[in-house]
């Protein structure tokens, strides 16, 4: 007896301890109930207790299948079946030894469906699971049998047939299953968190170089290992020079460890790496093979794992052909509804079936909607919207390496139609060459776009921008420098120093303000503007300026434009018709030239190549302008704390929820036509920014390099104020959410924005409800 008990023994520990490995579990069993065998030929089975070892993983209240690897048939009406709560364990009844082999192929053809066998095993020093049984009725197994109220005999059902003649019997005595793994379910959603894998390089390999393309084939393991070490993208531009353009479109268009390279380059969240990866042969369109999550879905969802802002990259993909069809409109149309206001996304929305938005899942669409900021849905909306080029506007573009110049529109809030217009005056200056230079001038209310739209052109066409403030300028010599001989000559002056730097180069000079110019400097222009020529003051030398491209900002004209604005409202900020828009921009660019005769004279106005109208903002418009500022003003308030440049705010995470709704409140409470973006940009400061330093200012504790990270979240309360509530931080920088107290009531009056506090408490965001939803989500 004491051998057996040794070999009980031994089979019990060798259960234990081949706890997640089936396969040893199959040999170490087997082996164990051999040995046994020999002494004790009685005995048949393992000690019943430790059979939950095998046991199916089975949640409370689902149905349980008989317990499998243990050789014996389980009828329905044995104790294998036990009340809820109750621990469930297979009959004792004698039987053959059992068999932990795998089924042979005549058994397979059996009948009899093997359930799926998944095994979960406890710890060792757990107790033994107590599961809840609840009959599954797709199974032919009948249930328990229950006390039943007596019926009346009209009413009785014939009884069912019992298990003890096996003719009867409703379902095949079944085999004994094997513990080999079983194949992944097709039912279970695998899911992914938005991370790409680090590339290491071996201990033995150098860093990354740029340098090493002059002397090595193109390795894209040690470039993507070179973007995670944080290169810039000059170096990415200098390693790609030493390779010829067939070996870059191949190779970039290729996988690492099973990702596209260009979601590695969305990863470094750098618009300039993204872009340079698509000129030389990534796919904007690539998708995730795994969970099929499209690459322009990756580039929103990025912010969530990183903390960072990603709407550069996300509007970039959008300039350089990344296919919008894949977003689910329901998520940014219209772009100031918050999608997460829209959810659940279920039966009623039947665009998530679609054919390229299978990838939505309802565990990704949930993401999605809390992820995307108001910005990136209106730059997705405008793209809908919007004609794409041409093939042969393409063909022009890429023929004056000017490809960029077809995307300035999704780099643009509002002005629409000023943005067309001057990339299809500037198409046609390049696929038609002249011998003058491009003369343009924008028209319209100050801090409407007119010097942001210059600088995104340098920026995407890689021209270099003099801006001029003519304010200053009264005299031509103040524009240009004094001539030889007089004191001065030598130094020149800014703009002809330009001038004579880009000689015949493409570049932009912008001159700001021009309405404040007076005659003598209008009258100096006019020989660059025609002829594209200059003399270079400092020492006479010629400069070749046709290539140059002027740019003539003034408001001079706002009245024409405020009204005509005002008067066509309805078609111009919501066209229904893109030629009755285009025709009322032409009609008031006629108008507008009219009064720039009157305002610069007939010789200036005549060699304008084209007057560009800046409307003002529509209301969706101006709400996304005051999301601009609060993006920026996130990112100023995030920045590292630093005593000694006196630095002192910062480790801030300022969170915005529905900020749909709170940029709306914003621009419809702060926007004024007459100063455009910058009314916006104050209102912010003040309804947001002031608010925010205020209650960070107010905090107990000296403000040091090392001060935790602490989130602030602005929100609306039930009557439509503005508030800014501040959330603790742990150790980690990591908000608190599961400690808060109601925040304090707003002010009574609702143009300042109060500043509330949440601490620990059990109230919670009770006037908040989007608060603890979005926390939620977070959290999933």
């Amino acid at each position: 007896m004491a051998a057996c008990s040794c070999s009980r023994l031994r089979a019990v520990s060798a259960l234990k301890s081949a706890k997640g490995d089936r396969e040893a579990a199959i040999t170490s069993l087997n082996e164990a109930l051999s040995m046994a065998s020999t002494v004790d030929p009685n005995l048949t089975s393992l000690p019943q207790v430790q059979t939950n070892l095998l046991e199916p993983n089975i949640r409370p209240g689902a149905y349980r299948s008989p317990s499998p690897g243990l050789g014996r048939s389980v009828s329905p009406s044995s104790s294998h079946y036990q009340s809820p709560g109750q621990l469930v364990t297979p009959s004792p009844v004698p039987s053959p030894r059992p068999s932990l082999r795998a089924p042979t192929p005549q058994e397979n053809n059996s009948s009899y469906v093997v359930p799926p066998l998944h095994i979960d095993a406890p710890p060792l020093d757990a107790p033994p699971p107590y599961q809840e049984f609840t009959p599954d009725p797709s199974s032919r197994y009948t249930p328990p049998p229950t006390e039943e109220k007596p019926q009346p005999a009209d009413k009785m059902m014939p009884e069912p047939p019992t298990d003890a003649d096996p003719s009867n019997s409703p379902v095949p005595r079944p085999h004994a299953p094997s513990l080999l793994p079983d194949p992944p379910s097709n039912d279970q959603e695998e899911e992914w968190d938005f991370r790409v894998p680090d590339i290491t390089l071996n201990i033995t390999e150098p860093d990354f170089s740029p340098e090493e393309g002059k002397s090595m084939q193109f390795s894209l393991r040690r470039l993507v290992s070179g973007l995670q070490s944080g290169i810039r993208v000059a170096q990415v531009q200098r390693y790609l020079s030493f390779f010829t353009v067939l070996t870059l479109r191949r190779e970039l268009a290729t996988s690492l460890e099973g990702f596209p390279s260009i979601f590695y380059a969305v990863a470094t969240n750098d618009e300039k790496i993204v872009w340079a990866w698509v000129e030389n042969g990534g796919d904007p369109n690539a998708v995730e093979p795994k969970t099929r999550v499209p690459l322009l879905a990756f580039a929103i969802l990025r912010a969530e794992v990183s903390g960072k802002d990603t709407t550069a990259v996300v509007m970039t993909l959008l300039s350089i052909g990344s296919s919008i069809s894949v977003i689910p409109r329901i998520l940014y149309t219209p772009c100031v509804d918050d999608p997460i206001e829209k959810l659940p996304f279920d039966h009623r929305y039947p665009e998530f079936q679609e054919s390229g938005k299978a990838w939505c899942r309802p565990w990704v669409s949930l993401k999605l909607a809390a992820t995307i900021n108001l910005t990136q849905r209106y730059f997705l909306e405008k793209t809908v919207s919007n004609r794409g080029p041409s093939h042969r506007e393409i063909q022009v573009a890429q023929a004056h390496n000017a490809m960029a110049l077809l995307g300035v529109g999704q780099f643009l809030i509002g002005q629409t139609s000023a943005t067309r217009m001057v990339a299809q005056k500037l198409l046609s200056h390049m696929a038609l060459p002249r011998s003058k230079p491009l003369v343009m001038a924008f028209t319209g209310p100050s801090g409407h776009g007119k010097t942001e739209l210059a600088k995104r052109m340098g920026d995407l066409l890689n021209l270099e921008m003099e801006r001029i403030d003519c304010t200053e300028m009264r005299y031509e010599t103040d524009l240009f420098g004094p001539k030889k001989p007089y004191i001065g000559h030598e130094l020149g002056s800014p703009l002809n120093n330009f001038l004579a730097k880009m000689t015949a180069k493409r570049s932009i000079v912008f001159l700001d303000e021009f309405e404040k110019t007076t005659r003598d400097v209008q009258n100096a222009l006019l020989i660059p503007f025609d002829e594209g020529r200059y003399t270079d003051r400092r020492n006479r030398q010629a400069v070749d300026c046709s290539k140059a491209i002027w740019i003539l900002a003034t408001n001079a004209v706002d009245n024409i434009i405020l009204d005509f604005s005002e008067a066509n409202r309805i078609e111009l900020f919501e066209p229904s018709d893109a030629l009755r828009q285009a025709e009322l921009m032409n009609n008031l660019s006629i108008s507008i030239n009219k009064q720039l005769k009157t305002e610069f004279g007939t010789p200036l106005t005549s060699r304008l190549s084209v007057t560009i109208p800046f409307l003002p903002f529509s209301p969706t418009e101006a709400a996304v302008i005051a999301h601009k500022f609060i993006l920026e003003l996130k990112r100023k308030v995030l920045q590292s704390i630093s005593i000694s440049s006196k630095q002192l705010v910062g480790h801030v995470i300022l969170d915005l929820q529905r900020d749909g709704a709170i940029c709306k409140l914003i621009a419809d409470e702060g926007y004024d036509m007459d100063q455009g973006a910058r009314s916006l940009q104050a209102a912010v400061e003040s309804r947001i920014g002031d608010a925010l330093v205020q209650s960070y200012l107010e905090e107990e504790g000296q403000i040091d390099d090392e001060s935790p990270v602490v989130r602030y979240v602005v929100d609306l309360a039930r009557d439509g104020s503005l508030l800014v509530l501040k959330a603790g931080a742990d150790r980690d920088g990591k908000a608190r959410r599961d400690e808060r107290s109601p925040p304090l009531r707003a002010p009574a009056n609702q143009n300042q924005a109060g500043t509330a506090q949440a601490g620990a408490g059990a109230g919670g965001y009770q006037d908040f409800p989007m608060l603890t939803l979005l926390s939620n989500l977070r959290n999933m």
